[in-house]
């Protein structure tokens, strides 16, 4: 394995390759369907891009933070036309699995929310020329600025250098200024709902069930609802008193299944599959009845009832809001039996062992369009029928990272390096090994106590953040402490290893002690590929380790050694 090699992660995913220099994959397509379910809304965003490199990716989408109280709960990737479903699992054994999968050269999909919502997709595995579709399914409450008008804001891209500090580069998003071609339908119920879009190029506009219209990549979706001819935005029901019903309904609403939550429900069945799940929002609580499968009954491929549509969409809003069920189920069966995606469940699909050669995908970005200032035009009395919308193709577009080391809240400035914590510490440990070796009067214990402290204060400086990737790999720091600790450990031990001469005078003993001196010396360069964004942490603590290892076994070679 050549230089290019990155390690990630130390558990399974050793090898992937260098994502420094490397262009991102672009999107080349976006397409957005959104179903109103007053007082929520059922969308699907459905991105495509092409492996254009010649060899097998693993291609790494970061997307902006998930809306509040929205709820992802499917996840569906088409390679090459063949569609892979991720389940849900939760989030630390899916993130093993995942990593382990793309060590062996499989195919492997992680979908995960990050610190704030930001959303992460792997998929790994893309054959060189493969097509590639990402699907994400949620729902989420509409915004109710007043009671018979909602609106529904949906973001396609981002800005540049938008500033996530907690992430490493790989998981940062990536945002390109090359436009890729967009659109958008809204299928609803359009005798009681008027929908129109704004912010547009085109102006505002009202639009038909199941249109698809060309919107600009680089500017959010603002769709506004109107109840019309008797319609509401509270309350929506699908046969909720038969098996796979559902109902939804708003605080202005009114509930009417009954269940132990609400006694007074005028709609009384003997279903055994509900679950009832309740939310606040800003615009008050939203209460969800919905299908969960029971028992051996209603079996299909999926095990999921099908009676109603959007049954597995209210499923899951159900699920993040959960109440009670008609069965004894806990909150964490449940949202993994509805398929959300949270901080404590991740979506995944991990392919079959042979399915791909063992060649290790390569590591690639894939950049959102890069987000531009908006002007919102005056809103027209008549809708306006959208111009066809052209795109500009800048030439060689190059990814935008976030820049490292700025402050959260002053962007682009830098914090104090305290320079003399690296340089003090140092001088110390010359003055140590010379006192060591009697050659200076020098008081080696508090000269010793102070380089410990002065140690960690530095290593302190390069601690990760909270929540970042890095934090995770920490634990594997422990290996730094195995030299010295076995050095001294195994000096009580020697009594009862087998040797033919007297503990003081093995001949094994000395180059053994040497021999730990060189493993703590090495230990941290082998380690600083696996703890990527917390290299120099991992060099301060490697160096902490060197100087004690370095003096337990000088103490051990002076008491084993006669004349010393």
């Amino acid at each position: 394995m050549n230089a290019s090699t990155l390690l990630v992660d130390p558990l399974a995913a050793l090898f992937r390759t260098e994502l420094t220099g490397l262009p991102p994959l672009l999107l080349e397509t976006t397409h957005v369907e959104v179903m109103p379910l007053p007082p929520l809304a059922h969308i699907v965003v459905i991105r495509t891009f092409t492996n254009s490199t010649d060899q097998m990716v693993e291609a790494v989408l970061t997307l902006p933070p998930i809306a509040p109280q929205e709820v992802v709960y499917r996840l569906i990737v088409a390679i090459g036309g063949v569609e892979y479903h991720a389940s849900a699992q939760p989030g630390k054994h899916a993130r093993r699995a995942h990593d382990a999968a793309v060590a062996e050269g499989r195919r492997a999909i992680l979908y995960e929310l990050l610190v704030g919502g930001i959303q992460l997709i792997s998929i790994a595995g893309i054959e060189p020329g493969a097509k590639v579709d990402v699907q994400i399914w949620s729902i989420r409450p509409l915004d109710r600025p007043e009671e018979n008008r909602a609106s529904l804001t949906i973001p396609l891209s981002a800005k540049r250098q938008a500033a996530i500090f907690s992430l490493s580069d790989v998981d940062a998003l990536v945002t390109t200024a090359e436009r890729h071609s967009a659109s958008v339908s809204v299928s609803a119920d359009f005798p009681s709902l008027l929908v129109r879009i704004t912010g547009q190029p085109f102006g505002d506009r009202h639009l038909i069930s199941k249109e698809e219209i060309g919107v600009e990549c680089s500017r959010p979706i603002c769709l506004h609802f109107a109840a019309i001819n008797g319609g509401t935005l509270d309350h929506r029901e699908w046969h909720v008193d038969h098996p796979g019903g559902w109902e939804v309904t708003s605080e202005r609403g009114i509930e009417t299944f009954r269940h132990p939550r609400n006694p007074n429900g005028t709609i009384i069945s003997d279903r055994d599959d509900w679950v009832f799940g309740s939310m606040q929002t800003p615009a008050g609580e939203i209460c969800v009845t919905a299908p969960l499968p029971s028992e051996g009954a209603h079996p299909n491929a999926g095990g999921l009832l099908e009676i109603a549509p959007n049954a597995r969409a209210l499923r899951a809003f159900a699920a993040a809001g959960f109440v009670e069920s008609a069965t004894p189920k806990t909150a964490a069966d449940v949202l993994l039996v509805a398929n959300v995606l949270s901080r404590q469940t991740s979506l995944a699909f991990i392919g079959p062992e042979g399915e791909l050669s063992s060649h290790i995908p390569t590591l690639r970005k894939v950049a959102l369009s890069e987000m531009e200032s908006i002007d919102f035009a005056p809103e027209p009395e008549e809708p306006i029928e959208p111009p066809p919308v052209e795109y500009e193709v800048p030439p060689k577009p190059e990814p935008v990272l976030p820049e490292k080391g700025g402050d959260p809240i002053s962007p682009g400035a830098r914090p104090p390096r305290y320079r003399w914590l690296t340089w003090v510490p140092l001088g110390l440990a010359l003055l140590l090994v010379v006192a060591a070796f009697q050659t200076t009067d020098a008081p080696v214990l508090p000269l010793f106590a102070a380089f410990i402290g002065l140690i960690i204060v530095s290593a302190l400086r390069f601690l990760p953040r909270e929540g970042s990737p890095a934090r995770r790999r920490l634990p594997l720091l422990i290996l730094l402490l195995l030299p010295w600790i076995v050095s001294i450990v195994a000096e009580p031990l020697l009594g009862y290893l087998p040797h033919e001469e007297p503990p003081g005078h093995a001949d094994w003993w000395i180059p053994f002690q040497y021999g730990l001196l060189a493993v703590s010396a090495i230990l941290p360069l082998v380690l600083m590929p696996v703890m990527r964004d917390a290299r120099r942490f991992t060099l301060t603590l490697g160096f902490l380790n060197l100087a004690l290892t370095f003096f337990a076994v000088l103490a051990n070679i002076i008491i084993h050694t006669p004349g010393s």
